[in-house]
């Protein structure tokens, strides 16, 4: 068996016919993107869902040391979740959205976030970049995310300061991503490199 493949307890009803959901191969998609461009040791979720990428990331990193930001309903699945991968899970850290003023000061390699801020207000997103921009210790950040805005540009990088960040991958409604979306969802994925 490959060390990484669709956990036996994903719903039966979304794998598809060679037993890879649409979700597993998205996830692998976003490992294999990161990997080509960087090799964390320390990585920060925020919006990890139920930790589908959290498993790509430790099954194929054990010494992996991931940190996942959600919300507590979302973090007890996630834990429930890795636990019948990892067992006890110590690579796995889980704060809850309402505490991540403790991460504040911290190291990380790599921040992830995907299919997540267009869920959230504009004031949230804000505070968010402005963590990862001037309270967190961030090397990269890797970001898929879209707007509810037809024809116009995805603003997803007008939450960061230009200056502190280089750009080493951007693809504007990437192929792997398209397929099954709705025509007016602007995708933007992106992959920054902290500058100072």
């Amino acid at each position: 068996m490959y060390p990484v493949y669709e956990s036996p307890y994903s719903v039966k009803e979304i794998v598809n016919d060679k037993r890879y959901s649409n979700m597993f191969l998205l996830h692998l998609y976003f490992y294999s993107r990161i990997m080509s461009l960087c090799k964390p040791n320390t990585i920060l979720e925020i919006g990890g869902g139920y930790g589908s990428l959290a498993r790509i990331f430790g099954k194929l990193n054990p010494d992996i040391s991931y940190t996942m930001v959600d919300l507590p309903e979302s973090l007890f699945y996630a834990m429930v979740f890795l636990k019948k991968d990892f067992g006890d899970a110590n690579n796995f850290k889980f704060v809850p959205v309402g505490s991540v003023q403790d991460l504040y000061g911290k190291d990380y390699d790599l921040v992830i976030n995907t299919s997540c801020w267009q869920d959230l207000n504009p004031k949230t997103v804000d505070s968010y970049a402005d963590m990862i921009e001037n309270k967190l210790k961030v090397k990269y950040l890797y970001s898929m995310n879209y707007r509810f805005i037809e024809n116009t540009d995805i603003e997803t990088l007008s939450y960061f300061n230009t200056e502190k960040w280089n750009t080493l991958y951007n693809s504007y409604n990437p192929a792997i991503i398209r397929i099954d979306t709705n025509p007016k969802h602007n995708w933007l994925e992106v992959f920054l490199e902290r500058l100072e």
